[in-house]
């Protein structure tokens, strides 16, 4: 188990980026559909939103639980991703730059 996310380049076989900022182990990552954004929950209770091409954090929330689990809507205009945690709890959303609250 890692407290990082490794990008790869699918074509070439190498990796490209590696994003450094959980403290503690991450449970779960998502990619938008179009492959510029990812979001990454992790043990230290935060999700935290990356951009792809620069591996810089464009966002951070944290909560009060550990976030298991985080996905994307590939079907919503705009990129739509949200997390849970170990209590179920919904942690909010994020259009692509920052997050909000549920």
């Amino acid at each position: 188990m890692t407290r990082r996310v490794r990008v790869w380049d699918v074509a070439s076989g190498q990796p490209v980026h590696t994003l450094k900022r959980h403290t503690e182990v991450i449970f779960g990552v998502a990619c938008s559909t179009d492959g510029c954004f990812a979001l990454s929950g992790s043990g230290d209770k935060t999700l935290k939103l990356w951009d792809l091409s620069t591996a810089r954090r464009l966002s951070s929330l944290e909560k009060h639980n550990v976030v298991l689990c985080v996905d994307c809507e590939p079907r919503r205009a705009v990129r739509h991703f949200r997390g849970t945690t170990t209590h179920g709890e919904d942690l909010g959303h994020t259009t692509g730059g920052a997050f909000t609250d549920a």
